[in-house]
């Protein structure tokens, strides 16, 4: 039962496969073709030999091979020109705004006790005047208290 119906699916496969029209198989190849990129300098080359073969050819270097061309770099979005200079350039600057940034900061700090400096000053500064006039309110009545005393 099990081989009746093995038999059955490789009729069917070869019966699909010889159903192929030879458009069918044309349009494929075409696809084939379409689908292979080749790096730059490389063509496809019909050979002359084998009908319905190619093989792949660099007239620059003189070179041909039966497979196309591996490139490295297939599949690979075109790379930025200076990406590397331009990720140094960004950590530079992230370097040079965070130096900049701490500056700042040391600066406003800097000022904040320039200024609670001055306000301590100043506060002390109105404490020794108030107490000069305390000093001299008292010697003003002192002196009129002994002024009394001798009138």
């Amino acid at each position: 039962d099990t081989l009746a119906d093995e038999h059955s699916t490789n009729a069917n496969t070869d019966e699909a496969l010889a159903s192929v029209t030879p458009k069918q198989e044309s349009s494929r190849k075409e696809r084939i073709r379409k689908a292979i990129a080749l790096p730059p300098g490389w063509i496809r080359v019909k050979s002359k030999s084998k009908p319905g073969a190619y093989y792949y050819a660099n007239p620059a270097s003189k070179t041909t091979q039966a497979f196309p061309p591996a490139t490295m770099y297939a599949g690979l979005p075109e790379p930025e020109p200076r990406e590397e200079e331009e990720r140094k350039v960004k950590v530079e600057k992230a370097k040079e705004d965070e130096a900049l940034k701490k500056q700042a900061e040391e600066a406003a700090k800097k000022k904040t006790e320039e200024e609670e400096a001055a306000r301590k000053e100043s506060r002390e500064e109105a404490v020794r005047k108030k107490r000069e006039r305390e000093e001299a309110l008292r010697k003003a009545e002192l002196e009129a208290t002994q002024e009394a005393a001798e009138a």
